[in-house]
């Protein structure tokens, strides 16, 4: 009895240790699930943000955009400066910069080339502001495509190393629910054992008391 004993508890801890690990590979089999869905996610805003230009050529043409808006806006200002000069000397006779007179010069031409050149400037500040608005977009759209390859590459890294680990859970699993599974039949065994035992000291008590019956008997008859 004592070893079957010995073998219940062993059957019982391994019950036990079944239930963890099937909570365990719950839990894993759950992660797996979610991480895979995620991936599943990232692929998909990646595909959505597109074919993208590195960050450095990125970066490069957001300077260059810069640095032509800035010229331009400085040109604007020169000839917005220059327009309001020929619209007082137009106005008075006499430029209020450098007081020359009006006389000889042709102010309408100079006034009228100088509207066309404002008017292109100002449409080619347009597209370049325009350009850094696209180029902006760019820039945002890398960085959001980089965080995704930065998580992307933790999951790729994550999933092979669970799935072991889920390999490894089924396995233990497996074979702590072999030594469950004789738990049932353990006892059994020792029920039948035990009242096996029982009986036998029913048998030996009604012996015992058969032969003390037996001794008084003959007692009393020795006695006579």
């Amino acid at each position: 009895l004592g070893e079957l004993r010995e073998r219940r508890a062993e059957a019982a801890a391994s019950a036990r240790r079944a239930s963890e690990l099937e909570e365990d590979l719950r839990r894993k089999e759950g992660e797996l699930r979610r991480i895979e869905a995620r991936m599943r996610e990232i692929e998909a805003m990646r595909r959505k943000l597109g074919e993208l230009r590195p960050a450095e050529e990125l970066e490069r043409a957001r300077k260059d955009a810069g640095a032509r808006l800035v010229e331009l806006e400085r040109r604007r200002g020169e000839i917005g400066k220059e327009i309001g000069n020929l619209e007082e000397l137009r106005r008075t006779g006499r430029c209020p910069t450098c007081g020359r007179t009006i006389e000889g010069m042709d102010v309408e031409g100079r006034l009228e080339a100088l509207r066309g050149e404002l008017g292109m400037i100002e449409e080619e500040i347009r597209r370049i502001e325009d350009e850094m608005k696209g180029i902006e977009g760019e820039i945002r759209r890398a960085r959001e495509a980089a965080k995704l390859e930065g998580e992307a590459s933790t999951i790729g890294e994550r999933i092979p190393a669970l799935r072991e680990e889920i390999d490894g859970l089924r396995r233990r699993l497996e074979e702590a629910r072999g030594s469950a599974a004789a738990l049932g039949e353990i006892e059994g065994e020792l029920r039948r054992k035990e009242e096996a035992r029982g009986e036998l000291r029913r048998r030996v008590n009604s012996l015992e008391e058969e032969m003390r019956r037996a001794r008084e008997a003959a007692a009393w008859l020795g006695a006579r």
